[in-house]
């Protein structure tokens, strides 16, 4: 149930991006038996965004990042690191678009 949801809300949260005309995807690799799953990666201008999405249940209401969330955000880094050395692979990702990545967020 857990995970259908949490694939549900990545679902969502790609289709409001891409629906705004925004490029965005999301990848998945395997490395040396290690999983890195980026839930959206999406281009503003020339900034590429690496999201790691987090549903806590209501999606109306945001909360403040304390120690429950330090496994979370070491996560998100783990992922960060290993895609921020593969740019190449997510250009590769966005088919028929046309970008320059100055900057990563």
């Amino acid at each position: 149930m857990i995970e259908k949801r949490r694939k549900s809300f990545e679902k969502e949260l790609l289709e409001l991006v891409t629906k705004q005309s925004v490029p965005a995807i999301q990848i998945h690799r395997n490395n040396n038996g290690q999983e890195y799953e980026c839930d959206l990666i999406f281009v503003l201008g020339d900034t590429l965004f690496l999201c790691e999405c987090k549903d806590n249940g209501d999606k109306y209401v945001f909360n403040y990042i304390t120690d429950f969330y330090k496994k979370d955000i070491q996560q998100a880094e783990r992922i960060f690191d290993f895609y921020e050395k593969r740019l190449d692979e997510i250009k590769s990702e966005f088919s028929n678009q046309n970008f320059k990545i100055g900057k990563i967020n």
